[in-house]
C-alpha cells in the first residue's frame, strides 16, 4: 500500500463512525427524497437510506486496501475530507439506482395498453397511486384483473406474499400514498420483511408478465 493511502486508512480508522454515519443517513435521506423514484415508497432493489450509506462506506474501505474499482477510490484533491468523499459515494449510489432496470420498468405515467398491465399492477404494490383502474368493461381492466389473477396463482403457497398484496389493496382504499411502514403495522411485521415481500411478488409478477407475453406471441 503506497503512502497515500495508508493515510486514508488512517483517516478512516480514526473517524467518529456513530456521528459520521448519523450525519450520512441524514444526508442520503434528504438526496432521496429530492429525486423523482418511479418506485414510490420503495427504492428499487429494497434500498433504504442506510443501505446506501453502508455500500458507500465499504466501497470507499475496499478502494483503500485495493480491492474496489477506481470509481469508489477517495480523491483527496477534489474531497479533502472523508465526509465530503463518503457524500460523493452515496450519490453515485443514488445514480445507480435511478439507472437500474428495476427502477426504468416501473411508470406510473404509462397508458394501459398490452403489457403495460404489469407496470400498473407494480405501481399499485409500490403504492404511489396505488388504486386500481375502476371497475370497468375495458380490455384494459380485463387485462389487469387476469394479470392480478394470474400473479395470485403465482403466489400459491406463499400466503404471507398474498397478504401483502391483500393489504396494499385495502389500506390504498383510503390514502392516497401507502408508506412500507403503513403496510408493516398493518402486517405485524418488520419493515425489512415488507421489503423482502415485495420483491418476491415482483419477481411473480415478471414470471407472470413472461408468460403472457409468449401466449400473447409477443
Amino acid at each position: 500500500m503506497n503512502g497515500v493511502k495508508d493515510g486514508q486508512l488512517k483517516k478512516f480508522r480514526e473517524a467518529d463512525w456513530p456521528a459520521l454515519q448519523a450525519e450520512l443517513v441524514k444526508y442520503a435521506e434528504t438526496s432521496v427524497r429530492r429525486k423523482k423514484w418511479r418506485s414510490g415508497s420503495f427504492l428499487p432493489k429494497g434500498m433504504e437510506a442506510p443501505d446506501l450509506v453502508a455500500v458507500s462506506i465499504t466501497k470507499t474501505l475496499n478502494a483503500i486496501l485495493g480491492e474496489e474499482k477506481e470509481i469508489a477510490t477517495w480523491n483527496e484533491e477534489v474531497n479533502p475530507t472523508l465526509v465530503e468523499h463518503l457524500r460523493g459515494a452515496v450519490d453515485t449510489e443514488i445514480a445507480n439506482l435511478l439507472r437500474s432496470e428495476e427502477h426504468k420498468k416501473t411508470n406510473y405515467s404509462a397508458l394501459v395498453d398490452g403489457d403495460e398491465a404489469q407496470e400498473i399492477f407494480e405501481a399499485q404494490i409500490d403504492a404511489q397511486h396505488a388504486s386500481a383502474p375502476e371497475p370497468d368493461d375495458s380490455v384494459e381492466h380485463k387485462r389487469f384483473e387476469e394479470f392480478r389473477d394470474e400473479v395470485m396463482k403465482e403466489l400459491e403457497g406463499d400466503e404471507d406474499t398474498q397478504l401483502l398484496l391483500f393489504t396494499y389493496e385495502e389500506l390504498a382504499a383510503t390514502n392516497e400514498v401507502v408508506k412500507p411502514s403503513d403496510a408493516a403495522e398493518k402486517m405485524g411485521v418488520s419493515v425489512k420483511e415488507i421489503y423482502n415481500l415485495v420483491k418476491k411478488l415482483r419477481r411473480a409478477s415478471e414470471r407472470v408478465s413472461e408468460r403472457m407475453e409468449e401466449k400473447n406471441g409477443k
